[in-house]
């Protein structure tokens, strides 16, 4: 392939974005257009950004190592009334512990999830196997063998992560609590 401007880096680049099912990796870019020049894919990235956030109906946001486009927040309504979208299927309160126990303490079992949060998890945790926010990893090598359990690339994607080190740390969490 010739050499891009970045205009034209950036046109390609939202053509991808638009069939792409994944978020969209710098490297998948390179690979895909065999252009290796790193900077200027990245400046192609600034100015769809950019273009983006100029009002339009869709943003690109970055998760999971990658870009994707999104629907602007102000138009959320009426896609999903034209999506025929009713209502958003949300965590209980004890997924919602069990996700985050997970996601902190990775790899984790059953057990040790019961033990931080004192009560039976089983049905959450298969829940969040359902939602394929949660994942097997392995098996402790225990007594038993328990499964290991791990967060997935739809847990970044739902909470808006590039990883698991965009999780807000812990004591950041107490913190919050107090206030």
């Amino acid at each position: 392939m010739t050499t891009l401007n970045t205009t034209e880096r950036a046109a390609l680049l939202e053509a991808l974005l638009l069939v792409s099912t994944e978020p969209l990796t710098l490297g998948q870019v390179m690979t895909v257009t065999e252009d290796k020049d790193k900077a200027g894919w990245e400046a192609a990235f600034a100015v769809l950004d950019e273009r983006f956030k100029a009002h339009t109906g869709m943003l690109l946001q970055q998760a999971a190592s990658g870009w994707r486009l999104v629907t602007a927040p102000d138009c959320e309504g009426p896609v999903n009334k034209f999506l025929k979208i009713t209502s958003r299927q949300r965590l209980s309160r004890a997924a919602f512990e069990v996700l985050a126990i997970a996601a902190y303490h990775q790899p984790i079992t059953l057990p040790e999830i019961n033990q931080i949060r004192g009560a039976n998890s089983s049905n959450s945790v298969n829940t969040l196997l359902e939602k394929r926010l949660l994942r097997i990893v392995g098996r402790k090598p225990v007594v038993g063998r328990p499964f290991l359990f791990g967060t997935t690339k739809e847990f970044l994607l739902l909470f808006n992560l590039n990883s698991l080190d965009d999780l807000p740390k812990q004591e950041e969490m107490g913190a919050l609590e107090t206030e």
